[in-house]
């Protein structure tokens, strides 16, 4: 691979561990703390809205 093409793949793992491994790990600790799930659900369903956002704005646009 390319250093470009090794760039995006490494951004991309990271975006992945931070945004979604890491959430569900602490939904998963938070069970029993309630406050917590609550925002975290909040999380969850904001960033399903910037995913669906996203997802139409690629189509938009060609490299």
């Amino acid at each position: 691979m390319r250093l470009y093409e090794t760039l995006v793949y490494g951004d991309f793992v990271l975006a992945v561990g931070l945004l979604v491994v890491a959430p569900f790990l602490l939904l998963a600790v938070s069970v029993t703390y309630s406050p917590v799930r609550d925002r975290l659900l909040v999380y969850w369903r904001a960033s399903a809205l910037l995913g669906i956002t996203v997802y139409l704005w690629i189509g938009e646009h060609t490299i």
